[in-house]
């Protein structure tokens, strides 16, 4: 595992997944079949709609249970190497495609103590097909980048301007990949998210649909 602090806001770990675990879960996001639309600001709307799908914590359960296995990993691993991962309040999935337009947002505005871990699950990744990263200061200049590096993990404070960047021309693939788990409440504590019902989770997971054996990392 390899952790390189790339600007003050900006922390990415690399070689946390293993290589089959990468692959399993470029799998899942390549099979997807339920990407929503949304986007980035309000005031542009839904011009600048991309693929994505926003996930409150308690529905990381039957059909999305991947997203479970990939936080719950992160838990562990960085827990023993120093690093506290949230209990994340949501999480949301991204399919960047060419000629998308995501813009700059904040993941939590105004809440310094909260963050978002960002994971890239495509299984390659070439420099030339873009897809980055990008962050920016109060003044609107750039001050840090994260490549999408195959499980990659881009760390940062919620209340930091940042967007996408949608793949180029040249890109191989089903699109650009990331799952940004965002901690809006700041370290909520597990026993204050225990609120949600036998059947609502039914409502929510699918499972009823799906079954509870698809491709997991765990």
């Amino acid at each position: 595992m390899k952790i390189k602090k790339i600007h003050d806001v900006l922390t990415v770990v690399d070689e946390l997944y293993t290589e089959r675990e990468i692959g399993i879960m470029d799998n899942w996001f390549g099979s997807y079949t339920m990407w929503g639309l949304g986007y980035d600001e309000l005031d542009y709307g839904a011009s600048t709609a991309t693929l994505c799908r926003s996930l409150k914590w308690d529905q990381w359960v039957g059909y999305h249970h991947m997203l479970d296995d990939m936080q719950n990993i992160m838990r562990e691993r960085l827990g023993d190497k120093g690093i506290d991962v949230p209990y994340f309040g949501r999480c949301l999935i991204n399919n960047f495609k060419f000629g998308d337009t995501p813009l700059f947002h904040k993941d939590a505005p105004g809440t310094p103590n909260s963050q978002t871990f960002m994971v890239y699950p495509n299984r390659c990744w070439n420099k030339n097909w873009g897809g980055f990263t990008a962050f920016a200061d109060d003044d609107d200049d750039v001050i840090a980048v994260a490549a999408p590096r195959p499980g990659r993990i881009a760390i940062f404070p919620g209340d930091v301007s940042h967007t996408g960047v949608a793949p180029t021309k040249v890109h191989q693939g089903y699109g650009r990949f990331s799952v940004a788990f965002q901690d809006p409440d700041g370290f909520p504590k597990p026993e204050d998210r225990k609120t949600v019902k036998p059947e609502d989770v039914e409502k929510t997971s699918l499972v009823a649909h799906y079954g509870n054996t698809h491709s997991r990392l765990l």
